[in-house]
């Protein structure tokens, strides 16, 4: 049951609605990695990698997720488009799983926490 929900409207969908639970909003860091992923409410997206994965930082966008069973499709200009299943277990903490994109979309799989400020 999704209790609230981000209604984002994607102009490279050619202007298509499409919802992605709000407990999503924020700031997102990976457990271990310190990747951190902010997810906007306007449907900006900020990615910003640790380590040797640091080139593949920036800002994107979320997108319709279309083929291959994401929910949740992040994009930038670094790695192009990542496809994930998200959920929510307890505790807080949100975890991708990769269903499609290029192979750094599995450095970006995994546990996240929020952030806090």
């Amino acid at each position: 049951m999704i209790l609230g929900a981000l209604s984002l409207t994607s102009s490279t969908c050619f202007a298509q609605q499409f919802v992605v639970d709000d407990r999503t909003q924020g700031s997102w860091v990976k457990a271990q990695a310190g990747h951190v992923i902010d997810l906007k409410r306007n449907g900006d997206v900020s990615v910003n990698m640790r380590g040797n994965f640091r080139n593949f930082s920036g800002s994107g966008s979320l997108e319709r997720c279309t083929g291959g069973g994401g929910n949740l499709c992040i994009s930038t200009e670094a790695f192009g488009r990542c496809s994930f299943r998200y959920n929510f277990r307890s505790g807080g903490i949100m975890n991708l799983i990769k269903v499609a994109g290029a192979n750094i979309c599995d450095e970006l799989s995994g546990d996240y926490t929020r952030e806090t400020p």
